[in-house]
């Protein structure tokens, strides 16, 4: 295993940025640019998801494996969140790509937006245009705070 990318801290708009450049601008012959552009995909959402849900650090991991690559993002979230986060990972996993299509073109034309400004279809985006894997586990640290994993996984071409 071989980290491309890793970083911890308070996440703001301003560091997303200039994480998600330093993304794109990675060089590694393992890495086709077709691949690159899928993983910095799933970083943003990833990234912006956290940005939006996280409450105080978080942890991003991006990994280049032997047979693929990971990026990982870990931060702690309310209840409330934390369970949003389980529910959209399973809704992503348990559709099919033409239920994937469906329901993404029903989120979009719906108008729906959570409380902290989300749609929703972040994950499901992820899911359909990369056909890789995602998993989250939730673990309650306090009564009121839940630490949070999500995981990407992406076999390489």
């Amino acid at each position: 295993m071989k980290s491309v990318v890793q970083f911890e801290g308070v996440l703001n708009g301003e560091l997303r940025g200039n994480l998600i450049s330093v993304l794109n601008a990675v060089e590694a012959p393992e890495i086709s640019k077709t691949e690159l552009k899928k993983l910095c995909g799933v970083a943003l959402e990833m990234l912006d998801n956290a940005q939006r849900y996280a409450n105080g650090m978080i942890t991003f991991k991006w990994d280049l494996l032997d047979h693929g690559y990971t990026i990982q993002v870990v931060n702690n979230a309310s209840p409330e969140d934390a369970l949003r986060l389980i529910a959209a990972v399973n809704r992503a996993n348990a559709l099919n790509m033409v239920q994937l299509k469906a329901t993404l073109l029903q989120d979009l034309t719906n108008g729906e937006f959570g409380v902290k400004g989300g749609a929703g279809m972040g994950l499901m985006q992820i899911a359909y245009r990369t056909n890789g894997t995602l998993e989250a586990n939730i673990e309650q640290i306090e009564h009121t705070l839940y630490r949070c994993e999500s995981t990407f996984n992406l076999k390489r071409a």
